[in-house]
């Protein structure tokens, strides 16, 4: 851990302020203190005058200036009853007059709430009193605990007390703010009203309906921050640039408002040189050779080989698993264009015929017989290996070859067994939508991710078409939408600066024009999904399919949604009685999208989640619902009955391959492709489908 007492070695004068007033801000790790102690209340004090009026951090003379001055002090004292642990201010500084203290820990464990043991406090209030905050709230290790100087001002500490008293802080001072600061932070606290400019979310709730407004945690966008600067890190992030920062808080102001974001895209795109036809005008081939020609493939195979191995055998033998499953869903990529013609011909019945006998005897040999082939594809792919400039090491090697041609068998075995399974109850029904498009739609699925669209404005999306889909039935017909399954055809990413609306007088006292009062930047997307959703009703829905077309919501993660033009498809919505014609169709998705899946692991630390997923390039964070901090409440300004305040919860999707689909049981995809929403006291999540 770095300590004070090697910063204050630097000579440089304009290099040591520049170090000592990095390491005393929110977004750095607490740095240790410890025989430094006069030193630490020095910078503090300092750190809360303006730059112009402080030359040397360590200069005594303007520290004492600050705590002799009574209007520093009055401000100071002010500005501790807008100490929080959430930021209700973010990212809109517009809300006012509001904060959230959350002392108690959240009743559900999950990422947010398990960002650290201490409590370390924010503050959002004006921006003209910012500095007036930090030496209270800039935190620090002394003798192995992180502390501040307002824990060490409550708990009356007989070393640095004194030391403040030598710079100025009276008696009567110090017992000032241990009294304010006990009043302030002794208990938690919640607004009495919803601001109007706070976020409010609808979800039902013990069989009624409760309003969430989420807030951001301080505690864990300060670890993220902290975190993403340590060497350790491999999070793959971005930055959103928030307008007027000190006005959102102390850690907006402390970076600029430039925010650190996870990101982790979709990275679906179609590709249109990567089809048969593309394929077969370039190569004269049947095969999707770029999945086994690219450099990425080429790394997996250098590892799997043992050219790069890992430091360890331990090491080694806990990534092969995830090694060969990544390999086989390349070999299963670069044989998809074969399955694909194989299916065009067996669906239309179009006439075919070629010169290789290895592809004439796949399309047209029985489906038991495939395995057979395994040897022939396996020849065909060390020779694809051969001709590629990174891969051509790899062709015919002793390790490899044996390797590649159990997954060629398995792949095969797995497309003879996939339409096996048992079919939905009788009053279990699928609705299936292809190929809708959205515009502008929201990718920050909480303020900590960018990427993927959050799956509670996706379960809204079902929610709302749920809801003016029964509207258009009679009064006795009834239906649930259960729960989905989505899959992503292509995405279009796109960073922008969007209007709020015109509030704003240009003059107070004078009829003037309204002015806007800020710029919103977000990460915001064009989108083409498919969407299944499972239905439980009496009701034969395949009857309603006008009505179902016309409850279509218009809105899709805050985007526009629209069907498919109709020279595309005219055919976008479809209900299906049972499993398997509805597999039989989703099967054959292309390979260039994405089902979005429930992912296994449940990471509780950012340490932990960093490890998922580095080792696994497939799996995605995501905003998947609210931990409550409160027992919801009645509250002026909120949509329902009750209200509380929420935390958001990260969890963790993986992208799943149409191929991988393609090759897996039918029963696997309805048990693990579907999401659903659970609620209990403490939580409303959106995860997988629990199937008894």
């Amino acid at each position: 851990m770095e300590t004070l007492q090697s910063l204050l070695s630097e000579e440089n004068l304009k290099a040591r302020n520049a170090l000592i007033k990095k390491a005393f801000m929110p977004y750095t790790a607490p740095i240790c203190v410890d025989g430094a102690e006069k030193q630490t209340a020095l910078i503090l004090l300092n750190l809360a005058l303006l730059n112009a009026k402080c030359e040397n951090y360590l200069d005594p003379k303007t520290a004492k200036q600050y705590l002799k001055n009574d209007d520093n002090i009055c401000r100071s004292l002010n500005e501790i009853s807008w100490f929080h642990t959430h930021n209700l201010k973010y990212p809109d500084c517009r809300v006012k007059d509001q904060k959230v203290l959350s002392l108690l820990p959240s009743q559900y464990a999950n990422l947010v709430s398990n960002y650290a043991s201490t409590i370390e406090f924010g503050w959002a209030h004006d921006s003209k009193e910012y500095k007036h905050c930090l030496w209270l709230l800039s935190s620090f290790v002394w003798q192995g605990e992180i502390t501040s100087l307002l824990n060490l001002m409550i708990e009356n500490d007989p070393t640095w007390m004194p030391l403040l008293a030598k710079l100025g802080l009276t008696k009567k001072k110090a017992s000032l703010f241990k009294k304010t600061l006990e009043e302030a932070l002794s208990q938690s606290s919640f607004p009495e009203s919803v601001h109007p400019l706070s976020k409010r979310l609808r979800f039902p709730w013990k069989g009624e309906e409760v309003t969430i407004t989420p807030v951001m945690n301080h505690g864990f966008q300060m670890a993220l921050e902290r975190y993403v600067r340590s060497p350790e890190c491999r999070f793959n992030t971005t930055t959103q640039l928030l307008p007027n920062s000190p006005s959102i808080g102390s850690l907006a102001g402390a970076l600029g408002g430039h925010m650190r974001l996870l990101n982790y895209p979709l990275s679906v795109r179609p590709h249109s040189k990567r089809t048969l036809s593309s394929s077969w005008e370039r190569t004269h081939r049947f095969f999707d050779d770029f999945a086994m020609m690219n450099k990425k493939t080429c790394g997996l195979l250098r590892r799997l080989s043992g050219e790069s191995a890992l430091s360890t055998p331990k090491k080694q033998m806990q990534v092969r698993r995830y090694q060969i499953r990544a390999l086989r869903r390349q070999i299963g990529v670069w044989l998809m264009p074969l399955v694909e013609l194989r299916d065009h011909i067996e669906e239309s019945g179009d006439d075919f015929a070629t010169e290789d006998a290895l592809v004439q005897a796949f399309v047209f040999n029985d489906l038991s017989e495939l395995e057979t082939l395994a040897s022939g594809l396996n020849q065909q792919l060390q020779l694809t290996l051969q001709e590629s400039k990174f891969g051509w090491r790899y062709a015919y090697h002793q390790k490899l070859m044996p390797l590649m041609k159990r997954q060629l068998r398995w792949i095969l075995r797995r497309l003879i067994q996939s339409q096996d399974g048992t079919e939905a109850t009788h009053d279990e029904q699928y609705i299936y939508l292809s190929r809708m498009r959205v515009f502008d739609a929201s990718m920050m699925g909480s303020p900590y991710l960018a990427g993927s669209p959050s799956l509670t404005a996706i379960w809204g999306f079902m929610h709302a078409y749920q809801r003016q889909f029964i509207e258009l039935l009679d009064a006795d017909q009834d239906c649930l939408f259960e729960s989905f399954a989505i899959f992503f055809r292509s995405e279009s990413r796109h960073y922008t600066a969007k209007l709020t609306e015109l509030s704003k007088p240009l003059h107070k006292r004078n009829v003037s024009p309204i002015k806007r009062t800020t710029l919103r930047s977000e990460h915001v997307a064009d989108l083409e999904f498919n969407m299944v959703i499972k239905v439980k009703s009496e009701v034969r829905i395949s009857d309603y399919a006008k009505a179902l077309k016309a409850a279509l919501p218009f809105n899709f993660a805050g985007g526009g949604l629209f069907p498919p033009e109709l020279d595309i498809s005219r055919n976008w919505l479809s209900t299906y009685p049972e499993r398997s014609s509805l597999f039989h169709r989703i099967s054959r998705l292309p390979s260039s999208g994405c089902w979005l899946i429930p992912a296994k692991e449940r990471p509780q630390t950012l340490p932990e989640l960093d490890a998922c997923l580095s080792a696994d390039h497939t799996q995605l964070p995501l905003q998947c619902g609210y931990a409550f901090l409160e027992n919801p409440k009645a509250r002026f300004n909120s949509l329902t009955k009750h209200h509380c305040y929420a935390d958001n919860v990260i969890g963790l999707g993986k992208r799943l391959n149409p191929v991988e689909v393609r090759w897996g049981k039918q029963d696997n995809f309805f048990r693990l492709a579907f999401w659903t929403l659970t609620e209990n006291d403490a939580a409303i999540l959106i995860e997988g489908v629990k199937e008894d």
